[in-house]
């Protein structure tokens, strides 16, 4: 198994495990550069691109997940589950 396929299916247990709202994104070709899982947690859309350890985002992804961000969402690269935890973790106390 890739190691981005393992990162994927590892979040992916770890969202649903938690009852965390999402998606897992196809690329199409005139949708290039979106994400590869959408999800929605406290109010919060997350824009989630996953990478291996040293894998760089396109810049296009750059731009999908800033875009994200400047408009009020959470796009963030994630290299581990433990970077998604720490990252819900925070929503957790932005929310409390």
């Amino acid at each position: 198994m890739k190691l981005e396929n393992k990162i994927q299916k590892e979040v992916i247990d770890y969202l649903k495990k938690n009852r965390i709202y999402h998606f897992r994104f196809q690329a199409q070709v005139n949708l290039n550069g979106i994400p590869d899982i959408i999800a929605l947690y406290k109010g919060y859309m997350l824009g989630i691109e996953l990478k291996k350890e040293d894998g760089k985002p396109t810049d296009l992804q750059s731009k999908k997940l800033q875009a994200i961000n400047e408009n009020g969402g959470i796009g963030v690269i994630i290299r581990s589950v433990s970077e998604l935890d720490n990252l819900i973790k925070h929503i957790d106390s932005l929310k409390s």
